[in-house]
């Protein structure tokens, strides 16, 4: 899997626990890219996993207009993904692996931490985030 998470490509890949024929267990690896990186990745997944073949569906897909700012925490510089849908911030969430490296470097255990940097960023963000209350 670190093959695919390390890959600028990749935009998001995964594995599902899957009932093969023959009642055999088998692992569906599933793995999302652009249409430009198709051939690429198919190349990737044919050389270095046990499959024979790779099925390829198109599928539509919205994205939020991103921008990333800074917030300073009690633990220092925390980056923040902005979403916007049309002129509107609509997400805010702090980056996964800032606080996965804020928890490890003050020895504090994640979950709570990352819930903390939740709710610090939005609030630093709730002036300006539209919603539809």
């Amino acid at each position: 899997m670190d093959l695919l998470t390390k890959d600028e490509r990749v935009l998001d890949a995964y594995y599902t626990s899957v009932q093969m024929k023959k009642n055999r267990p088998g692992t569906l690896l599933s793995v999302l890219v652009e249409e430009k990186h198709v051939t690429a990745i198919t190349k990737l997944l044919l050389q270095h996993t046990t499959t024979f073949g790779v099925r390829i569906y198109e599928s539509h897909r919205e994205i939020l207009e991103r921008s990333f700012q800074y917030i300073e925490t009690p633990y220092g510089s925390l980056k923040v993904k902005l979403g916007y849908l049309g002129e509107d911030l609509v997400k805010v969430v702090p980056e996964y692996e800032d606080v996965k490296s804020i928890a490890q470097n003050n020895n504090l255990p994640f979950p709570p931490l990352y819930q903390e940097m939740i709710v610090l960023a939005q609030n630093r963000f709730k002036s300006k985030v539209k919603s539809d209350e």
